[in-house]
């Protein structure tokens, strides 16, 4: 279980969730929680882009959607596609960065580059986390379909789903308590979703910094929120625990989940590059 990897004859599914209603408006690490995630989700998009490239050409192992919630309680399907076209057609706009390449001590060349920027940050309104995970699972099911169809299911890697949210229950909807019912309810079609390798793996990254600050965790967060999303991830498999470069094999506990909270910048993007790894090594 757990062992198909990405390929171009076998290609895999990755699903991101965002939320956008206005707890995301909060400050966080120096600016805002929503500008944190759009940063490292425009990072992680580019990642799998870099690790796809056959040459000068962007191989086809990974269809990638992603899913805005928050707006007037509406769910976008903001952007859908291959990674050819992500980087051809789908970029927003093109960022430039200044790179500093450090070659002897204390000596640099500084370098230009152009980032492509998929999602911008903006947070309005009520989120509709329930809504939107019922939509995924419709995604997942469709895909399961398609390649079964194509007789190739049995060595498709498990789709992998990376839910960005504040943590907070504005990021779900009015009520709490029936929003989390309803989250837990949204989940389990996801979870009964079976594949030959194994159901879909589930990661929930929390945007807050009231949260602590964890990552794999095997023990319940505090707050009512974060419960919900910690029992709604994945346990790692058991299969996937040795491929994992981060944090260090050490750090990992039993039953760790696929879950983190109250991170950096560099730390969320270092976190979900290390759920890509599961599917490339």
């Amino acid at each position: 279980m757990y062992t198909n990897r990405y390929s171009r004859k076998y290609p895999g599914l990755v699903v991101i969730v965002l939320d956008q209603s206005f707890a995301m408006r909060e400050e966080y690490k120096g600016v805002s929680c929503i500008t944190c995630a759009t940063k490292v989700i425009n990072t992680i998009i580019g990642e799998l882009c870099l690790r796809n490239c056959d040459g000068v050409d962007i191989g086809n192992r990974v269809f990638v959607q992603i899913f805005e919630h928050g707006e007037n309680e509406e769910v976008e399907e903001s952007k859908s596609g291959w990674l050819s076209e992500y980087f051809e057609s789908l970029p927003i706009r093109w960022e430039k960065e200044v790179k500093k390449y450090f070659y002897e001590i204390n000596e640099y060349a500084e370098r230009e580059i152009l980032r492509p920027i998929w999602i911008e940050p903006h947070a309005d309104g009520i989120g509709n986390l329930p809504r939107v995970l019922d939509d995924v699972a419709e995604v997942v099911k469709a895909w399961k379909t398609d390649w079964q169809e194509k007789n190739c299911l049995d060595l498709m890697p498990v789709p992998l789903v990376i839910n960005f949210h504040s943590g907070e229950s504005t990021g779900m909807s009015y009520d709490p308590n029936e929003s989390i019912s309803q989250t837990l309810v949204s989940i389990d079609k996801i979870k009964e979703i079976d594949f030959p390798d194994g159901k879909p793996l589930i990661s929930n990254v929390v945007v807050n910094p009231k949260c602590d600050s964890k990552v794999f965790p095997n023990e319940c967060p505090s707050s009512e929120i974060e419960t919900c999303l910690y029992n709604a991830s994945s346990i790692l498999p058991c299969s996937m625990r040795r491929i994992l470069r981060y944090p260090l094999n050490s750090e990992l506990k039993e039953g760790g989940r696929l879950f983190a909270s109250n991170l950096s910048v560099e730390e969320m993007t270092n976190f979900c590059k290390s759920l890509f790894d599961l599917f490339y090594m």
